[in-house]
């Protein structure tokens, strides 16, 4: 396993953020849509301006997983009002969480969800909870090794399609 280290992802990190998020988004799912919900859902969802509001958004966080200089993945935090479904106060939403190809398999899918886990608690939240595409087997197993367990559906939207995701949740202790 190479060094790694976490970095709070910056506004001026905004250029890297856009850059891995359409890059491991479209290696995950760019076959499994149609092209044209595939675009509009890059488009919306990872243009400079959408991200920009995220990163200024003070209950939204996110962290960059890097070795050397390179991005390996990222992931994304929110809680409060940014958090993608209503939920109480103890809960923290771990809505993305991304590796490169060439870094999955290898432990850092646990590093990452290690710190979120471990953002969640300084924050003293006692649930940290997701959403997983119900068609996405090998991450759902994932989740459930790490001790999620499924508690209920939402919506998801690629372009014009809804899909399902698993709502998934982690006592933090």
């Amino acid at each position: 396993m190479p060094n790694y280290r976490f970095k709070k992802c910056e506004l001026s990190d905004l250029a890297k953020l856009r850059k891995i998020s359409i890059e491991t988004f479209t290696a995950t799912y760019e076959t499994k849509n149609t092209k044209e919900n595939f675009e509009k859902h890059i488009n919306h969802t990872f243009n400079t301006s959408q991200l920009t509001r995220e990163l200024l958004d003070s209950n939204t966080v996110f962290y960059l997983l890097l070795s050397g200089k390179d991005l390996m993945g990222y992931l994304k935090l929110n809680e409060k009002s940014a958090q993608t479904e209503k939920m109480q106060d103890h809960c923290y939403e771990l809505e993305r969480i991304y590796l490169k190809e060439e870094f999955q398999g290898k432990g850092f899918g646990k590093t990452l969800i290690k710190k979120s886990i471990e953002i969640a608690k300084a924050k003293n939240k006692k649930e940290l909870w997701l959403g997983v595409w119900e068609e996405n087997p090998e991450a759902i197993g994932f989740y459930k090794k790490m001790g999620f367990v499924e508690f209920g559906t939402h919506p998801f939207k690629v372009g014009e399609e809804e899909q399902v995701d698993l709502m998934m949740k982690v006592q933090i202790e």
